[in-house]
Formats: structure tokens, C-alpha cells, sequence
């Protein structure tokens, strides 16, 4: 398993918004496909679309950065997140 620092880089409203977040992965795939609150998207967002557009549109809008490799044992998840609470 991995660390990955997530980043929103698509369209965001003025305030309440994921910035990005630190997640547990074991690819840059998977970690693509984790939402801010900790739900997994296996097939990317399609219909499933945040209602309260919190986060990237879709998954091109997320970019992926490798940071380190997680303890043994560390299931994939949400780790740490970045929220914009206006």
C-alpha cells in the first residue's frame, strides 16, 4: 500500500469544497477513485456524482502524488483532508 496526496485541480464553487486529501491506496488508480469522505468510486463517478459538487467533477479532475508507502497492514482509505469551509 501507498500514501497519496489527492488534489482537486477542476472547477470549485467560492467556499465548501474538498481541496484535496491524503489517502492510503494501493495504486494511483485506486487512490483516484477515493472521494474526500471516504467513499470509493470502483468505477468513477458516473451517475454517482458528489450532489453537493464538494469535489472534483470527475476523476481526470484529481490529480495523484506518490508521498510514501503506508505501514503494513494499512487498509486503503482516507487518511487526512483539505476543506474549504467558507
Amino acid at each position: 500500500m501507498n500514501i497519496y496526496k489527492l488534489t482537486n485541480t477542476g472547477p470549485t464553487p467560492n467556499y465548501d469544497y474538498f481541496c484535496g486529501c491524503i489517502v492510503v491506496a494501493e495504486s494511483d488508480l485506486q487512490a483516484r477513485l477515493i472521494h474526500p469522505t471516504g467513499v470509493m468510486y470502483p468505477d468513477g463517478w458516473g451517475n454517482s456524482l458528489d450532489a453537493e459538487g464538494d469535489w472534483a467533477p470527475n476523476p481526470e479532475f484529481v490529480n495523484v502524488e506518490l508521498i510514501g508507502v503506508a505501514i503494513e497492514g494499512r487498509q486503503p482509505g482516507v487518511v487526512l483532508t483539505d476543506f474549504f469551509n467558507g
